[in-house]
Parts: structure tokens; C-alpha cells; sequence
């Protein structure tokens, strides 16, 4: 599974679970670290993306 991590997700959370094997960036290496959620669907590029979103 693939894994497009917002923002208040660690870095470090990122990084373990790439060391883990897991196929995941955080949108901040996209250069976009502001962007809206909606923002953010438009410019995936790979629709098998899942993104983990806070709870607001």
C-alpha cells in the first residue's frame, strides 16, 4: 500500500516506516507544505495513494 502523509504526521514517523519498507511520503517533499486537502487530491499522481488525514 501507498501512503501520501499530511503534515501533522512526523517526519520521523515517515521515516520509520519507509525503513520499514512502506511506500510513503509526506506532501511537504511534493513542495507544498501548506497546501489544502483539497489542494492535495489535485495534485496527486499516482490515484492509489492512500492519504492520512488529521481528525479535526
Amino acid at each position: 500500500m501507498k501512503f501520501l502523509a499530511d503534515m501533522p504526521i512526523s517526519p520521523k514517523t515517515v521515516s520509520y516506516l519507509k525503513s520499514l519498507g512502506h511506500d510513503i511520503y509526506r506532501i511537504s517533499d511534493k513542495g507544498l507544505p501548506k497546501a489544502k486537502d483539497h489542494e492535495i487530491v489535485m495534485i496527486e499522481d499516482d490515484r492509489y495513494r492512500v492519504r492520512e488525514l488529521p481528525i479535526r
